[in-house]
């Protein structure tokens, strides 16, 4: 939500928000931006992260291509 845009939007939920409170943020990726957003949010925050590296080794990756004007399955 934060980069999409709704930096304001949050800003007002939070506000209407007590001050002691637990809130959680989930992301997949977090670029420093966000980081520096968060935090404004945040009190004492804690993270928590998975594996950082490649992806697995046992994860096959591929690309299919599909043509304009056929059909997507």
């Amino acid at each position: 939500m934060l980069d999409m845009g709704f930096v304001n939007e949050m800003r007002q939920v939070m506000a209407q928000m007590p001050k002691e409170r637990h809130t959680l943020f989930f992301s997949a990726t977090l670029s420093k931006d966000i980081e520096l957003l968060i935090n404004d949010f945040l009190t004492n925050p804690v993270r928590i992260s998975v594996k950082t590296q490649d992806t697995a080794k046992n994860v096959d990756q591929d690309i299919v291509k599909v043509l304009a004007g056929e059909e997507k399955k």
